[in-house]
């Protein structure tokens, strides 16, 4: 039960006062008493839940768990959103806040007590907010024989009330989490997983956000972020930003300046190059820092490729995914017994490829027919 005295509820178990069942519609923070550490809730007039431009999957993400609960007639559902800061986890649960604010009350946990989880059991068609929930409730703190996680997995599947309560939980870190949380949609339904934003979502924002004149950068600005360990919407706002006040900046001076973590990642290199339809191999190790790969391949020829284009591995990545700058003379890893190659011998008897000479060129077909990742070492962010 709750006594309700002007924007405060506080928790009651008695009957000589007049009592609701429900707390009123809107948003509600829980304290506790400094004496006595009873619990109480107090109203929350101040919550905002104003977005922009939504960009992304929130908005389907929120919609899909709403339409679940209202599905629901005496179930919890259980909803956690994992990844990186910056990604839309707090993004939809504010959608969600927002869809129930005016019908339902809206529980904002930002701590916990041993309390606590009384407090949930004996709430009812509420939505319950457990933002940052590894933070608060931590994994192996053991306090009476339990965890705080653990003490709330009754609460979050029902078996402590029968409750009908909407529980959204936040995490940045999925490892900090108990495994009886993880794939038991009993207690926690859905899982949704903010790894990095979509291409799609990357160029709308910019077309929405980059002053005209620099729309050309676009595509520049992805494969920027393909490099970086964290790829945010946070992250595109201040390139973004950057590139409208800084207009005669390249999308890589900017980068280069801003605290953005890249990926780092060595790779081993396999590639088949022929010359008049005769195939010879080179192999190299280089390492990657940017969203696209760029510079001398063993001194042969200078070549870009994506970051994306490495992922997995083995990887070929074809020809066509390459881009040649300029070629350089080189001794390709060839027989100089061959008959083929015996024509290209120099004055010690090497072969010896004159790739920098237009006249070479424009006489012999030099081409890069494959390129093969073998392995990639990733170093993390730096």
């Amino acid at each position: 039960m709750y006594i309700i005295s002007d924007n405060e509820a506080t928790y009651f178990e008695g009957e000589s006062l007049r009592t609701v069942d429900q707390l009123p519609a809107g948003a509600w923070g829980i304290g506790y008493r400094p004496v006595t550490n009873a619990p109480y809730f107090y109203k929350m007039e101040d919550y905002k839940t104003s977005h922009g431009k939504i960009y992304g999957d929130a908005e389907s993400f929120a919609k899909h768990v709403w339409e679940s609960y209202d599905i629901e007639k005496d179930k919890n559902v259980g909803a956690l959103f994992s990844g990186n800061k910056g990604l839309g986890k707090s993004l939809t649960i504010r959608l969600i806040i927002e869809h129930y604010i005016k019908t339902k009350p809206i529980i904002i946990v930002d701590q916990y007590t041993n309390l606590l989880p009384n407090v949930l059991g004996d709430l009812k068609d509420c939505v319950v907010v457990l933002d940052e929930f590894e933070k608060m409730f931590k994994k192996n703190d053991d306090e009476d024989g339990m965890t705080p996680q653990e003490s709330l997995l009754s609460v979050l599947d029902g078996t402590k009330s029968l409750s009908h309560n909407l529980y959204l939980l936040s995490v940045n870190d999925i490892f900090a989490l108990d495994e009886n949380l993880i794939s038991r949609p009993g207690r926690i339904r859905y899982h949704f997983r903010y790894e990095n934003i979509s291409e799609s979502a990357i160029k709308e924002y910019c077309k929405d956000n980059l002053i005209k004149s620099r729309w050309n950068d676009i595509e520049n600005i992805v494969d920027v972020l393909r490099g970086s360990r964290v790829q945010s919407l946070d992250i595109v706002q201040s390139i973004v930003k950057e590139m409208n006040a800084f207009t005669t900046m390249s999308v890589d001076d900017i980068a280069s300046i801003m605290n953005i973590s890249e990926n780092k990642l060595e790779i081993d290199i396999n590639v088949v190059f022929s010359l008049d339809g005769h195939q010879f191999t080179e192999s190299h190790t280089w390492t990657v820092t940017k969203g696209i790969c760029k510079g001398w391949f063993d001194e042969l020829c200078y070549i870009k490729f994506k970051i994306k284009d490495v992922s997995f591995k083995p990887t070929i990545i074809p020809s066509s995914n390459i881009q040649i700058d300029r070629w350089s003379s080189f001794y390709p890893d060839v027989s100089a017994n061959d008959p083929f190659w015996a024509q290209f011998k120099d004055d010690e008897g090497d072969v010896w490829i004159p790739a920098d000479d237009p006249a070479f060129r424009k006489k012999h077909e030099l081409k890069l027919e494959t390129m093969t990742v073998t392995k990639h070492v990733d170093f993390g962010a730096f």
